[in-house]
């Protein structure tokens, strides 16, 4: 409850110093994103943040090669479906990958171009196997993102995430269905 009052007080102390009406400090500090940052004991910073949305960044490289490329090497009766299901889920990686990219850049760094490792694998099973661990990992990581960002007041950036991990939720999902349907 300390932590809210300090808050609202640091807002209210520095809308009074530049002489700001509430309306317009509301305007300009929360919604383009500029709530005055928390400086406790932690070494979370942007550039830190950063790091950590390139290393997103990389996983959703990852994800769209290793999507392509097992929807390229489905055999069998099931091939046109799953094929379908997993170019559609790699589209909706590249747009994550562009939507980190445009955050990165916002925030004043550089995107990576280095996707994480390809694991490549043999069989259906495998393949789906694989892809839903990478979707696991990725729930698991943008769940802590989501915090990280609010932590240093980077709240665009947490809904940013918040969006793109509703997205991996419903592709893990997926992964899950399609598992259950191979023998």
């Amino acid at each position: 409850m300390a932590g809210v009052f300090s808050f609202f007080g640091i807002m209210i102390f520095t809308m009074l110093l530049r002489g700001y009406s509430w309306h317009s400090y509301i305007r300009e500090n929360i919604c383009l994103n500029r709530i005055p940052k928390h400086h406790g004991g932690n070494n979370l910073n942007e550039k830190r943040l950063i790091d950590l949305l390139n290393y997103d960044l990389s996983g959703e490289l990852q994800a769209i090669i290793q999507y392509l490329q097992h929807s390229y090497l489905i055999a069998g009766v099931n091939r046109p479906q799953l094929h379908d299901v997993l170019e559609e889920i790699s589209k909706d990686e590249m747009k994550h990958a562009e939507e980190l990219a445009e955050r990165i850049v916002a925030m004043g760094g550089k995107p990576t171009i280095k996707p994480r490792p390809i694991i490549e694998a043999k069989t259906i099973k495998d393949m789906l196997t694989t892809d839903l661990k990478g979707e696991q990992l990725a729930l698991k990581d943008y769940a802590a993102r989501i915090k990280q960002a609010e932590q240093i007041g980077e709240i665009g950036t947490s809904l940013i995430i918040e969006n793109i991990l509703v997205d991996e939720q419903h592709h893990a999902d997926t992964f899950v269905m399609l598992l259950r349907q191979q023998k």
